[in-house]
């Protein structure tokens, strides 16, 4: 039988099964390329969008794997990433985690700083260098009130060899639209009273 008629011949299920099993062995390996070849999925998210648009259509997409040496199943990939088949994939949908962190970070950016880059970065670097330090990166957002994890941003964010960020690392942030539900935060109270209702029934 020909391997085309035989997948035909699936079940719906099975098929989208499988579908999802060769997304997430392509996933999986995509990770392990990526961390090896550029140690986080920001630098990895650039070098596919160099123009940061924060967003990435299926020929670029196929294009980039090929500009960066990935060899893996681009097609599963693709299929995996683009789950509701937009046309184009995010940041958010490569690694959600991230996406939450810089969404946070960016809504800290626009309490304290309207929004503005150039202010940010005239708070963070301590002795004017245009280079913000992991130590000054830190220690300003401790002052600041922030609650998230300090060191991982700065790992994402720092694209600079000498483990530094730059004005131009973060520039994207002022155009960046994340999705609203990055921003959400987890409602404990109103958890804890569906729990109390639902055990009470």
């Amino acid at each position: 039988t020909h391997p085309a008629g035989a997948a035909a011949g699936l079940p719906g299920g099975r098929q989208r099964e499988s579908v999802l099993q060769k997304g997430l062995q392509a996933w999986e390996d995509f990770r392990i390329f990526a961390k090896h070849r550029f140690g986080n999925v920001m630098r990895l998210w650039f070098a596919m969008d160099p123009e940061e648009n924060m967003k990435i259509g299926g020929m670029q997409f196929a294009r980039a794997c090929e500009e960066i040496g990935y060899r893996g199943n681009v097609s599963a990939l693709w299929r995996y990433f683009d789950h509701d088949h937009s046309g184009h994939i995010t940041l958010q949908e490569i690694d959600s985690a991230s996406g939450v962190l810089l969404a946070e970070f960016k809504m800290l950016v626009k309490s304290h700083f309207e929004g503005s880059i150039t202010k940010l970065v005239q708070a963070l670097d301590d002795n004017r260098s245009n280079r913000i330090t992991k130590a000054e990166f830190i220690g300003s957002l401790h002052k600041l009130g922030y609650q998230g994890h300090p060191k991982r941003l700065f790992d994402l964010l720092s694209r600079q060899a000498g483990g530094f960020i730059a004005a131009e690392d973060i520039s994207f942030l002022e155009k960046w639209n994340p999705p609203p539900y990055l921003f959400s935060k987890p409602d404990m109270a109103g958890l804890a009273l569906l729990k109390e209702t639902l055990l009470s029934k």
